[in-house]
């Protein structure tokens, strides 16, 4: 998994996220909602939806496609798997 691959999907330079701050994580926050779309194709497919990170990446930056957004509790299900994967990566 490569954060750039993941900047560039949300049309988001690494000098807009870095350094870490309230604005930098302001504007992850922002792209991932305005460049990634919910759907829930997998679940009407009978395909099992389980939240990983690696899964969530492969569809989100590989695929490019959206997380599920079936439930109100997993409308950000995308957001929530990697946001903490992408903090970590722009520290090392």
């Amino acid at each position: 998994m490569e954060l750039q691959r993941y900047l560039e999907r949300i049309k988001l330079s690494r000098e807009q996220a870095w350094p870490p701050s309230q604005s930098a994580l302001d504007a992850v926050v922002r792209a991932h909602l305005h460049s990634i779309a919910f759907e829930n194709l997998d679940s009407r497919s009978g395909r099992p939806v389980l939240p990983s990170t690696r899964r969530a990446y492969d569809k989100i930056v590989t695929q490019r496609r959206g997380p599920l957004s079936a439930w109100p509790l997993l409308i950000a299900h995308g957001l929530m798997v990697l946001l903490p994967w992408h903090c970590r990566r722009l520290l090392l």
